[in-house]
């Protein structure tokens, strides 16, 4: 993975990195974020001491950042006119299997998805084995950027956080 043309993050993973402070990591590991609706009607839903420095990293990137609707994020929209309080579980997850499934991706576009779920690793095997798809959590993102010389070491980033270190390749031949 040289340098992906799209980065589609999870709100979790946006969190975390802004917790950590590495959320200027991003636009120089990835060409372009995709932030699928779902994932920010979710980061705008948290509360505002937690996602108001994403939200605002985020909006200070412009074009660099892409938000993308799916069809799920238009019916919890609506569905909020009825029951605001409504937030169903793996919301984000879903959006970005929907994204995934919907997106036409050019042939030679690597995509890197940002997750710490377990589950959006088995979602991007969904594009098949000719898809340029890789799946990394924090950990993985973070040891890309220290391989890249973007920062100095991952382990001392990562602190006493624990993460999960998980990576799917999925490679063209």
């Amino acid at each position: 993975m040289n340098h992906p043309d799209l980065l589609l993050p999870d709100a979790g993973s946006l969190l975390l990195l802004s917790e950590l402070g590495q959320l200027a990591l991003l636009p120089l590991i990835g060409r372009q974020l995709v932030l699928v609706d779902l994932v920010r009607m979710d980061l705008m839903r948290r509360s505002p001491k937690l996602a108001d420095p994403v939200l605002g990293w985020l909006k200070a990137q412009g074009e660099r950042v892409r938000v993308d609707t799916t069809s799920s994020g238009e019916m919890l929209r609506r569905l909020w006119t009825y029951e605001p309080e409504y937030w169903p579980l793996d919301s984000g997850l879903i959006a970005i299997a929907e994204w995934l499934a919907n997106a036409t991706l050019e042939a030679d576009i690597e995509l890197l998805i940002l997750t710490e779920t377990p589950r959006l690793h088995e979602v991007a095997g969904m594009r098949g084995p000719d898809a340029d798809i890789d799946v990394i959590g924090i950990s993985g993102l973070l040891k890309l950027a220290e391989a890249r010389g973007l920062v100095t070491s991952a382990a001392a980033i990562l602190g006493g956080h624990i993460l999960r270190h998980q990576r799917t390749r999925r490679r063209r031949s």
